[in-house]
């Protein structure tokens, strides 16, 4: 049996990953980058300040984003 790995992304950069779901109009929101997330109320919010979330918004800002890392995810209780 052959098993083949695809790898689509791996040399892009994040920037370059944003605008392609922007292009074909995937929701980036519902993607989750950080390493260390906070605890708000009911909801995991990014951190802002760790590598994948500075990446993050940076990637935001190459691509006309302002709102890139405001997304949360609601805990289990």
């Amino acid at each position: 049996m052959k098993v083949t790995i695809a790898t689509p992304f791996v040399e892009w950069t994040k920037s370059d990953i944003v605008k392609y779901m922007l292009g074909k109009n995937i929701p980036y929101e519902l993607t989750w980058t950080c390493y260390e997330p906070q605890i708000n109320e009911k909801y995991y919010v990014p951190c802002k300040v760790c590598q994948a979330c500075i990446e993050r918004e940076n990637a935001g800002i190459k691509n006309n984003l302002s709102s890139i890392n405001k997304y949360m995810i609601k805990k289990d209780k």
